[in-house]
């Protein structure tokens, strides 16, 4: 049985609940998983002791690379894998370079993600619900385009 050792911070209720889910699952396919709550786990993202992270990617921010490159560029701050692909830095450079048409900045995002999944390099295992109210006596209602969203745009919801 092939092993694999998940980080996870201690107390992440959220955490928790996905290990309870991926533990079974893995062990079903005749993966061994450990997902042991692990004190300081945010500064031991880039620790190669790890097999995987239960890690969160949220856009807080809307810029033109979509926060991607901060992520997946080799000096990217939050580049706690170590990813270093050619075709990556290139679109990121063009995303930062300057104002790009919309058309553009979506063939460079893709080709990003294109990379990314060519490369095996990073699976995302799930997406984070983002709750949107609904009643058919309430409107106004509009998915958020950031994180958190629970609340967005609630002043002009109305009954």
């Amino acid at each position: 049985m092939q092993s694999t050792c998940f980080g996870a911070p201690p107390g992440n209720t959220r955490r928790a609940s996905e290990a309870a889910l991926i533990i079974p699952a893995e062990a079903a396919v005749g993966f061994k998983v450990t997902a042991p709550a692990t004190a300081g786990w945010g500064g031991k993202l880039a620790d190669s002791s790890y097999d995987a992270h239960f890690f969160i990617f949220d856009q807080t921010a809307n810029p033109q690379d979509g926060q991607v490159c901060g992520t997946f560029q080799a000096t990217g701050g939050s580049n706690y894998t170590g990813i270093n692909d050619p075709a990556i830095e290139k679109a990121c450079v063009a995303l930062q370079g300057g104002t790009l048409p919309a058309a553009t900045v979506e063939t460079l995002r893709i080709q990003i993600e294109q990379a990314v999944a060519k490369n095996a390099f990073f699976l995302g295992i799930f997406q984070n619900p983002q709750v949107t109210a609904f009643n058919s006596k309430l409107t106004g209602v509009v998915a958020a385009p950031l994180s958190p969203s629970l609340f967005w745009n609630f002043w002009t919801w109305h009954f």
